[in-house]
């Protein structure tokens, strides 16, 4: 660290815990130039999937005068592990591509299509969606990773549920793209999982939830279970649904999410939400919490308020 850091004053270090190294790097900074350590986790890797060690967790939200999470369940996870407090700083949208006006017409809107957003994290989620969504008559373009090392996306399974794979597109061209869909479908855990896919499954707010929400004004339909931190976001500020990878449920749920009626109201909620996912003045905001030790103003704690876990 001193070698690749000499010649430099380092006041400050934003450490997104992921591999047990980088939280090492981050407290050497720490220590080698008297630096504010802020701590912002964004995935668990330490309650649900033991990659990062208790002790060293522990040392590292210790030192760090502000500890920060993406949402609710994490953070309380978290301070119930560790004791100690955590603040509230999601996975925030650039505020370029924050929709401020409707962004999609009638005709799109009664399309049968949609988008899938978002990864697999699971060889189950990515068969059960498949079977489920066969013969459904709609057509879905998959806007994510369909290459996995781990994972098989067979293109027969594919082609029989209407899925056509997309890859992954820069933000300003996804924020584009997601306007001509009526919603969004993004995969979730079933909390049945094992493996490296559990903490994902119980901890994680799939960020393409609130990317949808904010640039798109899309609503969403998160499948899973009811009891994922997608769900619950998605139901709490009511702007989407929610269905198991089950044939019946999901088709059920497309078709509750495509009536017009409830187009418009998860839309209007979907713009409410993106105006407070804004990272409009996020970088002073963060820059100002660090010196304080504490969020420099509510504005996302409010966003969050009554929120369940």
């Amino acid at each position: 660290v001193l070698y690749h850091l000499r010649g430099r004053k380092i006041r400050s270090v934003v450490s997104i815990p992921f591999m047990a190294d980088e939280l090492l790097t981050a407290i050497a900074i720490h220590e080698a130039f008297g630096a504010k350590l802020c701590a912002y986790v964004m995935d668990d890797q330490n309650i649900t999937v033991p990659a990062i060690p208790d002790n060293l967790m522990r040392e590292f939200l210790e030192k760090a005068c502000l500890r920060l999470a993406t949402h609710p369940e994490l953070r309380a996870a978290y301070e119930q592990k560790y004791g100690l407090p955590f603040y509230l700083l999601p996975a925030v949208v650039p505020a370029a591509l924050v929709a401020d006006q409707p962004a999609i017409s009638q005709s799109h809107v009664t399309a049968r299509r949609a988008a899938l957003l978002g990864s697999f994290w699971d060889q189950s989620w990515f068969d059960g969606l498949c079977l489920a969504l066969e013969g459904s008559g709609f057509a879905i373009d998959w806007f994510g990773n369909n290459r996995s090392p781990w994972l098989r996306f067979p293109a027969e399974r594919l082609k029989a549920a209407g899925i056509s794979p997309q890859g992954i597109l820069p933000e300003e061209r996804l924020a584009h793209e997601l306007k001509k869909y009526p919603f969004v479908i993004v995969p979730a855990g079933t909390l049945q999982e094992n493996g490296p896919s559990r903490g994902i499954a119980a901890l994680s707010l799939p960020g393409r939830i609130l990317f949808a929400a904010a640039a798109g004004h899309c609503p969403v339909l998160v499948a899973g279970s009811e009891q994922t931190c997608g769900a619950r976001f998605v139901r709490h500020f009511q702007i989407g649904v929610v269905a198991p990878y089950e044939r019946r449920a999901l088709l059920s749920a497309m078709k509750e999410i495509s009536d017009p009626v409830n187009q418009a109201a998860y839309r209007k909620n979907a713009a409410r939400l993106g105006r407070l996912l804004s990272d409009a003045g996020v970088p002073d905001w963060l820059q100002e919490s660090i010196r304080l030790g504490q969020p420099a103003d509510n504005r996302f704690e409010d966003a969050f308020k009554d929120y369940p876990t």
